[in-house]
């Protein structure tokens, strides 16, 4: 996590809860929301991965301390595509266009280093028009991962209008009992443009089926 997204150095953001309802990003050309994490015991080194080699796997291990930020964008109800996971860019070859609009960093499998961990990122004037909602997650997708053992986790958004990276607000999405996958926060168009609204709250899936996800993400 950058010094810029700690704790102490927030006092410039705005915090954005559930309480606050739908924020307007009326204007926003491009927004992108970086989600960080710590996992438990990700910082085991390299020999005591492998002293406990016979207790389980060190994919097994790498499983379990891995965690997705995934988006599902919606047409009422229906999904119709996703970014995140194998899916760096939700429209690319898409007949009716929005290849770039809706993107992601990739899949970090280790949840280390410093910044994000993983970055969503959308174009909101051009993501296709017959998408009106968006659905932003983050949480233990494949099988063996364990939201449990997510940390300190903190979703923040970015004002990249002008090219540059600029932070405005930022999400801490509960961990009290979580489920299987933390839905961060909705976007959603109206004539005016698109709006970012909280939700915190979390969901159950079946561990690695994209199409389950995708079912119960619709609901939310």
């Amino acid at each position: 996590m950058t010094d810029m997204l700690k704790p102490e150095n927030r006092e410039n953001l705005t915090n954005l809860t559930p309480a606050d309802g739908r924020n307007p990003l009326y204007g926003m050309k491009v927004l992108e929301l970086g989600a960080a994490w710590d996992m438990d015991g990700r910082k085991k080194s390299r020999f005591a991965a492998f002293a406990d080699s016979a207790r389980r796997s060190l994919m097994d291990e790498a499983h379990e301390s891995d965690a997705d930020a995934i988006a599902a964008m919606l047409v009422g109800s229906k999904p119709i595509k996703y970014v995140g996971l194998d899916s760096t860019d939700a429209f690319k070859n898409d007949p009716q266009g929005g290849a770039g609009s809706c993107t992601s960093s990739g899949d970090n499998l280790t949840g280390e280093g410093e910044g994000d961990d993983e970055t969503l990122t959308f174009k909101l004037d051009e993501i296709p028009a017959r998408v009106t909602r968006v659905l932003l997650t983050v949480g233990a997708f494949k099988k063996g991962a364990d939201v449990r053992k997510i940390k300190n986790m903190i979703v923040t958004v970015y004002d990249s209008s002008d090219g540059q990276k600029t932070p405005v607000a930022f999400v801490e999405p509960t961990l009290l009992r979580p489920k299987r996958m933390l839905s961060v926060a909705v976007l959603e168009r109206d004539p005016q443009g698109w709006t970012l609204r909280v939700v915190d709250d979390s969901f159950e899936f079946k561990a690695g089926d994209l199409d389950d996800f995708l079912t119960v993400a619709a609901r939310m």
